[in-house]
């Protein structure tokens, strides 16, 4: 199981879900890889050999955490943000056709939100955009904001108790 794009490599919320995954599931051989690329846009993941470094791990599944975070910040178009996001996961399909690749939108941050750019967009525009793209694709998607956001709801709770100091991490739900 590998973990690409706009995340930490220590990220709390993500490592307990695989600590999950492996207490539900005992597998012998299931590793997990992050390719931790947190703070760079959609276009840099175009420009780069991030996609690369992790067709060579060959992983079997993969969970491409978007970038709407930094695209939102770079203040590129939702287009671009979409267009660009997509085409990174068709490079990493066509090197790996037989992997589950699983898009995944970026957990909350609660200092994010309402911060807005040039075009008036904060991330959890970017990040809806590309969920309803997606509609018209055939790519798995995971929106892990939305489920975080119910979930907080749910327990009748604030989304600060979830998160780091700093309003940008998110720790456990």
């Amino acid at each position: 199981v590998a973990f690409f794009g706009d995340i930490a490599t220590d990220a709390t919320w993500a490592k307990s879900a695989m600590a999950d995954i492996q207490a539900d599931f005992p597998l012998e051989n299931l590793t997990t890889s992050f390719f931790s690329h947190p703070s760079n846009s959609s276009s840099v993941y175009l420009s780069s050999q991030y996609a690369q470094e992790l067709v060579e791990s060959n992983p079997d599944v993969i969970f491409y955490m978007i970038p709407t975070k930094t695209d939102q910040v770079v203040d590129i178009s939702l287009e671009q943000s979409a267009q660009y996001i997509y085409t990174v996961y068709d490079e990493i399909r066509a090197a790996l056709p037989d992997a589950l690749i699983v898009l995944v939108t970026p957990p909350p941050a609660e200092a994010k939100i309402s911060a807005w750019n040039s075009r008036t967009l904060d991330y959890q525009n970017y990040t809806n955009n590309l969920v309803e793209e997606n509609a018209a694709f055939t790519v798995p998607l995971y929106d892990l904001h939305a489920d975080v956001l119910a979930e907080v709801a749910n327990r009748s709770e604030t989304l600060a108790n979830f998160m780091d100091a700093a309003g940008l991490e998110l720790n456990e739900v």
